[in-house]
């Protein structure tokens, strides 16, 4: 009887490969700061706003973080402090607002419409993916000082430790580390 002979696929390489570049590309990012459709309105009338993406879902842009007493909470200028950036960026959700484009204008803000690309997020929204790791706090804590938002890690009944941490268009990735 001849031993059963073992073969390597190039797809796991190539699989493997695409999964490290994604997660790298995750992480290495700049995350934007997260603000509410009233602050970027106030930043707006303030002068503060420099340019605008237009989202189907959201607005994204950048801002002068200099002068900001009177026109955002001293919390949230605390935060923008913290992250240290220069020129920091902005995400927050669009609402139905038929005025902005002219205050755009008018504040002489330029700005870029968008057309959302959701075929990956469509895709992976048929399963969830979930990446097993090795040290599921470690690589929580790492999230979070990178600016991330993940879930809170904890303990599934079915013997693994995992958080979750979603992308702007909603798709939830969990982390999960076997116990």
């Amino acid at each position: 009887m001849e031993p059963k002979q073992r073969t390597f696929s190039v797809w796991y390489t190539v699989v493997a490969m695409l999964v490290l570049l994604g997660i790298q590309a995750f992480l290495l990012v700049p995350h934007p700061e997260s603000m509410s459709y009233s602050e970027f309105k106030a930043l707006l009338r303030a002068g503060k706003v420099s340019e605008l993406g237009l989202y189907r879902d959201t607005i994204e842009g950048t801002f002068s973080p200099t002068g900001l007493e009177g026109v955002l909470s001293k919390e949230k200028i605390e935060e923008i402090t913290r992250s240290g950036k220069s020129v920091p960026g902005f995400v927050t959700t669009r609402v139905e607002d038929p005025g902005l484009v002219p205050e755009l204008e008018a504040a002489h803000v330029g700005f870029t419409g968008h057309v959302t690309n959701t075929w990956i997020a469509t895709l992976l929204s048929w399963n969830r993916v979930i990446l097993r790791v090795r040290g599921v706090d470690a690589l929580h804590r790492h999230f979070v000082e990178k600016g991330l938002r993940p879930t809170a890690p904890r303990n599934a009944e079915r013997g693994e430790r995992y958080f979750e941490v979603s992308d702007p268009q909603g798709v939830v990735i969990s982390f999960a580390e076997v116990l």
